[in-house]
């Protein structure tokens, strides 16, 4: 165990020396290619490049400038235009306001003129609701009697029938009794 420990150590200890060893190697290396001093007549050439650039994005910006500048006139003259067609509509305007009030007074006239139709429509409406009301009265009185005057006639009849009948009923029992009375008296005769 304590081999196997170790054996682990070394390896992983060769590891990173052998990257440090590659990284000074790259190092060197890096030096050995690094760039060589620029000339003085390089150095005016990038500087004039940026100065190339720099004027174009100068005139890049005016360019821009000069736009809005003729954007914003286009629209004052715009503007303008707007102004003078809202002068010449005023006159217009006055017409269509005339106009208005003219829809305005025949809209309220036209509206007092249906309330006034649906005032006198709901007054008759009343009138004939009132009419049904009394009509209804008077068919639920004329149903009252009229139901009265059946059930008093159906009771006397049922009376009729129910006095008949106890009239049959006793009249038989009677003759029961009779019947009874003489067998007991015949019987007694007998006896």
């Amino acid at each position: 165990q304590t081999t196997t420990k170790y054996a682990l150590f070394s390896i992983t200890f060769s590891y990173f020396r052998a990257l440090h060893l590659v990284r000074q190697q790259k190092e060197v290396f890096a030096m050995s290619r690094s760039k060589p001093q620029l000339s003085n007549e390089r150095m005016k050439m990038i500087q004039e490049h940026k100065n190339f650039i720099e004027r174009q994005q100068r005139i890049q910006y005016f360019m821009r400038m000069a736009k809005k500048g003729e954007e914003m006139k286009l629209q004052r003259i715009e503007q303008k235009r707007m102004e003078e067609r809202r002068i010449s509509q005023f006159e217009n305007m006055k017409k269509l306001a005339m106009n208005r009030l003219a829809a305005v007074i025949q809209r309220v006239y036209r509206g007092y003129l249906a309330r006034k139709t649906v005032e006198n429509l709901r007054h008759e409406q009343q009138k004939a609701d009132l009419a049904i009301v009394f009509l209804n009265g008077c068919a639920t009185e004329i149903m009252r009697v009229w139901r009265g005057y059946c059930g008093r006639r159906d009771t006397e009849r049922l009376r009729r029938e129910m006095a008949e009948f106890l009239f049959i009923l006793r009249e038989r029992e009677a003759g029961v009794e009779e019947e009874e009375f003489a067998m007991q008296l015949q019987s007694l005769d007998q006896a």
